[in-house]
């Protein structure tokens, strides 16, 4: 079971990639190693909501700004890179050990929000 759950989860960062790459513009995506988190660029999206100026004036960082954004504009919850450290800053990450059904409707909320902006 282990060998088809590695091999799955494998498959869906595959299809995280792509679905990024052909339907999000302001996102991208690289497929990491021995993990099953994706880690979204997030940095051209921060901007199109205006993440940057309502961190400043809340004194908040601008991944929070998103995370909330997204809570209330796609129904996704996941997390602001910049809690895990500096190298984290411009991105969200996203677990994505459950069904690809799950993921790529997390996805396109994420698309069609980011649409409506």
């Amino acid at each position: 079971w282990l060998g088809q759950l590695v091999d799955y989860i494998d498959g869906t960062h595959d299809f995280v990639e792509q679905y990024v790459e052909a339907n999000i513009p302001d996102v991208s995506c690289v497929k990491p190693e021995g993990t099953f988190l994706a880690w979204l660029d997030v940095r051209r999206a921060l901007d199109r909501v205006g993440a940057e100026a309502t961190a400043a004036a809340e004194d908040r960082s601008p991944e929070a700004v998103f995370q909330e954004w997204l809570v209330n504009h796609a129904h996704i919850h996941i997390n602001p890179g910049s809690i895990y450290g500096s190298g984290g800053a411009g991105r969200m990450r996203m677990n994505i050990a459950t069904s690809r059904q799950l993921v790529e409707r997390a996805l396109a909320n994420l698309r069609d929000a980011l649409a409506r902006v």
